[in-house]
């Protein structure tokens, strides 16, 4: 099951593993509107950054 918060401008979204691309709310946020001003992280990568 996916969940999906907000807190001001940042989406924290999660999804069980391998479903990525079929989730609603992934292909909501892969319309081509919201490809210009969207960026992903997974939590390996956010881990690295802190």
């Amino acid at each position: 099951m996916e969940k999906v918060s907000a807190k001001g401008r940042i989406v924290y979204w999660r999804c069980p593993k391998g479903s990525t691309l079929d989730t609603p709310f992934s292909k909501l946020t892969s319309a081509k509107k919201y490809r210009v001003a969207t960026t992903t992280r997974n939590l390996n990568t956010v881990e690295k950054m802190l």
